[in-house]
């Protein structure tokens, strides 16, 4: 095993229910970010400065990683899919090889009325 994982590029599929067309989302971290979680259940907030290169990050060990994101779904619902990668230890410091965390389909909820935004 190892003791920490650190965020790197996350995907993910949207699909409306109504037409089966799908919305692919990328990029590296989440919103500049690029989390790195420690066994012990922590988590952190590592911000890098350029995302195009990761090498350099700052490491914030007094906050929790909270992140919330939000997308204009499709009227009639659909589902959402996607991966996560991480890499052992950190981006400065990987022990072992990436590796991919599947998130599986689910569902989203149907916005006949009200807010379009799922988040």
């Amino acid at each position: 095993g190892f003791h920490s994982c650190q965020l790197r590029p996350r995907r993910w599929i949207l699909t409306s229910a109504e037409t089966a067309e799908e919305e692919h989302v990328s990029g590296e971290g989440v919103i500049g970010f690029f989390p790195l979680l420690l066994d012990n259940g922590g988590h952190y907030p590592c911000h890098g400065w350029d995302a195009a290169h990761v090498s350099l990050f700052e490491e914030r060990e007094e906050e929790t990683f909270v992140y919330q994101s939000m997308s204009n779904v499709y009227e009639g619902g659909g589902t959402m899919s996607g991966t996560l990668q991480f890499v052992p230890g950190n981006l400065r410091g990987p022990t072992g090889p990436e590796f991919d965390v599947v998130v599986a389909s689910f569902p989203l909820p149907t916005f006949r009325d009200g807010d379009p935004f799922v988040y």
